[in-house]
C-alpha cells in the first residue's frame, strides 16, 4: 500500500467508511496483528482519563458485578522440586488457582460425592494429567523442572471437572441441563417477564450433560472470522502436537457450565470477552437450513442466540465469531 493509499486509508477509519479488503490473506495477517491491541484495550484497567469517569457509573451500581479481569497466579510459598511431587500436585502448581478441584466444584453445584465417585474422578484427573505431562514441549519442561515455563505455556488455560449431575437443593441430584442450569445459577441470565425466552422450546435447552470428564479449557478465543472453526481447532491441536480429535468445539451447554463454574470458582468472568462464541449445538425451524447456537456475555449475564451459518463482526456489534476450545489429550 502506497502512501497516499494508507493516508485514506486512515481518514475513512476515522469518518467511519469501512470498505472491505479485498486481499484476503491481508485480512487475516491484519486481524491478527490488531487482535492484542484491542485486547489490551478491553482488558486495562480505566486510565485517568475520561474512561475512569465514564465507568463510574458502573462503580455506582448498587450490586457489583464480578469483573472480568484476569489475575495472576501467585503462591506464597517456595517453588517444589518438580520432579519429587505426584502428577496432581504438579498440576496445582503449574494452574494455581486456575485449577478447579473436586471441592470446589462439589460446592457450586451442590452434589455430594461419595467416596467412590470421589475415588473414580480422582483416577480420571490422574490419566488426564500422564497424558498431558507426556506432551512433548511439556514432557521437556517438566524434566527440566522449569516451573515458570510450564506456567506460562498454560497460562491461558482452566483445569476444570465438567459434572454431569446437580444437587437439587435436598440432598438428591439432577442431570445437568441448561434448563437446570438456568434455574440454579440465574444470576447468569437474562430475565423475561412476559414470554419466555425462544431457547426454552428447543430440545438443547433439557438434553443432557453426556458424561462428566476433566477439561483443559482455553479462555482465549480462536477467530474464525476467516476460518471455519473446525479449522481453527485443528491447527490449535497442532500447537499442542495432538491430533485435531483432541481438540473439540463446545456444546452450548459445555460453553454456559464452563462460564459458570469459572465466575464462581475464581470470582471472574475469564470467558467474557468481545466474541460471539460458535458452539456445536443446533436447531431447526421448519424444513430450513440447521440454525447455530452462539453465546455472548456481558457483565456476567450469558445470552442465547441462533443464526444459519457464523455470525459477523460489525461496528454497531463489536463482536468476533470464534471458538473457545477444548482439549482433550
Amino acid at each position: 500500500m502506497n502512501r497516499d493509499d494508507l493516508a485514506q486509508a486512515i481518514i475513512d477509519l476515522e469518518g467511519e467508511r469501512v470498505s472491505p479488503l479485498q486481499d484476503a490473506q491481508l485480512a487475516y495477517e491484519l486481524g491478527h496483528r490488531v487482535k492484542p491491541l484491542i485486547d489490551r484495550l478491553v482488558y486495562e484497567p480505566p486510565s485517568r482519563s475520561g474512561s475512569r469517569t465514564r465507568g463510574r457509573g458502573m462503580e455506582d451500581r448498587a450490586v457489583q458485578r464480578k469483573r472480568a479481569t484476569r489475575r495472576s497466579p501467585s503462591f506464597d510459598k517456595p517453588a517444589p522440586e518438580l520432579t519429587a511431587l505426584a502428577d496432581i500436585d504438579k498440576a496445582r502448581w503449574i494452574f494455581m488457582e486456575r485449577f478447579i478441584p473436586l471441592d470446589t466444584v462439589q460446592n457450586i453445584l451442590q452434589c455430594a460425592f461419595t467416596p467412590e465417585e470421589r475415588d473414580v474422578h480422582h483416577q480420571a484427573l490422574e490419566r488426564f494429567l500422564a497424558r498431558l505431562f507426556l506432551l512433548s514441549d511439556v514432557a521437556s519442561a517438566l524434566e527440566a523442572g522449569d516451573l515458570p515455563a510450564l506456567q506460562k505455556m498454560f497460562a491461558s488455560t482452566l483445569l476444570l471437572f465438567r459434572h454431569a449431575q446437580l444437587g437439587d437443593g435436598s440432598g438428591g441430584q439432577l442431570p445437568c441441563t441448561l434448563a437446570h442450569l438456568r434455574l440454579r445459577f440465574s444470576d447468569y441470565f437474562y430475565r423475561r417477564r412476559n414470554m419466555p425466552n425462544w431457547y426454552e422450546t428447543q430440545p438443547f435447552y433439557t438434553a443432557p450433560l453426556p458424561q462428566s470428564r476433566w477439561v483443559l479449557c482455553d479462555i482465549d478465543y480462536l477467530n474464525c472470522t476467516l476460518r471455519q472453526p473446525q479449522r481453527r481447532l485443528s491447527a490449535y491441536a497442532q500447537t499442542w502436537s495432538l491430533s485435531a480429535e483432541a481438540s473439540t468445539q463446545k456444546t452450548a451447554l459445555e460453553d454456559i457450565y464452563d462460564r459458570i463454574v469459572c465466575g464462581e470458582a475464581l470470582g471472574e468472568h475469564l470467558f467474557e470477552q468481545n466474541c460471539n462464541s460458535c458452539t456445536t449445538t443446533s436447531y431447526q425451524k421448519g424444513r430450513g437450513a440447521a440454525y447455530q447456537v452462539y453465546t455472548v456475555q456481558k457483565d456476567q449475564k450469558i445470552a442465547i442466540h441462533g443464526k444459519v451459518g457464523l455470525p459477523h463482526w460489525r461496528t454497531s456489534r463489536r463482536l468476533w465469531p470464534g471458538v473457545f476450545p477444548t482439549l482433550i489429550p
